[in-house]
This record gives structure tokens, C-alpha cells and sequence, in this order.
């Protein structure tokens, strides 16, 4: 091989190697991680042709867009987690998600228990949610799910508070039959 080509690669390498450093600093936008780690994959695929090693191209791209499905998300802003730290603190083991386009959830550990909480864009909080054990339910909230949902069995059992209050939310299954309903404070049905 000339001299010349292999300097070429050589510095193609070394650059490659210095972006992915870059990257892991946190200093950069997710858009340039996402771009270098895609040129990276590209090197890789050439090289591994010319090597003739199908399998591990096979290998090494799963890996690559198994890396890049994380990298696709935004960074969450400075408020919403300013937001959080405010109204959570010492949550432990936080995750963040993008709930819809304007809002933020944070799955999480409180007071030994997982909760999920929203935020939007500018860090206002709109709802927790956390799940109980059907001994923490009240007996208002009891009588009326047995009343209007006879036969059904609680599958899941949660608290969703918001600044309007709380409610107690339900997902119910009879046979086949799956319903999500939600009642509040009172017992009142408030939705099914």
C-alpha cells in the first residue's frame, strides 16, 4: 500500500478517534455527536469491506445505531431541570423523556418509591404520578369502583396529582375486557 494512502487513513482514523472524544465531553450539541458518530460508522464500513468480514459488519452497525437511538433525543433544558430539582430533592436515579413536543417526564426514585413527573418547557410542573397498593386506596374511592365496575380486578393502581388536585387513576380488567378510569379524592367517577 503507498505511503501517502496510508497517512491519509491514518489521519482520517486519528481524527475520527479525536471527535469521539470530543463527544463524550458533553461540551457538544447531540446534532454534531449524532453527524460524527454517523461518519465514524461509515469509516467502519469501508474498512470492514475491505477486511471482508460481513459478520462483524453486521456486528458493529447494531451496535452503532444501538448508540445512536439514545443520542436522537435533546438535551433537557437547564429550566426543566432546575424545575425538578426544586420540587424533587434528593430524587435518585433519574431518567428523562420527552413526554410530548412540549413537555418533559422524569421517571425517578423518592422516599424510596418510583414516581414519574412532567414538566414543560420552562420548567413549570404538571403532574407526578405514582403507583399504590390497593390498601392506600380510600373507601369512598373503593365503594365506587366496586359499584360501577363489578367484577373488574385492578391491575394497576396509581395517584396523579396535579395543581387541580388529586385523583386516584385505574387500570381494570374483566376477562378480556380493559378499561383506564379515574376517580377523585371523593370517590366521583371522572373518567372511564
Amino acid at each position: 500500500m503507498h505511503p501517502s494512502i496510508m497517512t491519509q487513513k491514518q489521519q482520517k482514523s486519528n481524527a475520527i478517534t479525536q471527535n469521539i472524544v470530543k463527544i463524550r465531553s458533553n461540551t457538544y450539541d447531540l446534532r454534531i455527536a449524532l453527524f460524527s458518530r454517523l461518519t465514524f460508522a461509515v469509516y467502519l464500513i469501508i474498512k470492514l469491506f475491505q477486511m471482508k468480514n460481513l459478520w462483524l459488519l453486521v456486528v458493529v452497525m447494531t451496535t452503532l445505531l444501538s448508540v445512536n437511538v439514545f443520542a436522537n433525543g435533546k438535551a433537557v433544558p437547564a429550566k426543566v431541570k432546575a424545575g425538578f430539582e426544586q420540587k424533587f430533592q434528593n430524587a435518585q436515579q433519574v431518567k428523562w423523556g420527552k413526554e410530548n413536543a412540549t413537555e418533559w417526564e422524569a421517571d425517578f426514585i423518592w422516599h424510596g418509591k418510583a414516581y414519574s413527573a412532567n414538566f414543560n418547557e420552562q420548567g413549570k410542573w404538571l403532574e407526578t404520578e405514582y403507583r399504590i397498593s390497593q390498601t392506600e386506596i380510600p373507601s369512598a374511592v373503593k365503594t365506587s369502583l366496586n359499584n360501577e365496575f363489578t367484577g373488574f380486578k385492578i391491575t394497576i393502581a396509581e395517584i396523579s396529582e396535579t395543581s387541580r388536585g388529586k385523583m386516584y387513576e385505574f387500570d381494570l380488567q374483566k376477562g378480556q375486557q380493559k378499561k383506564e378510569v379515574a376517580f377523585d379524592v371523593n370517590g366521583k367517577l371522572m373518567s372511564k
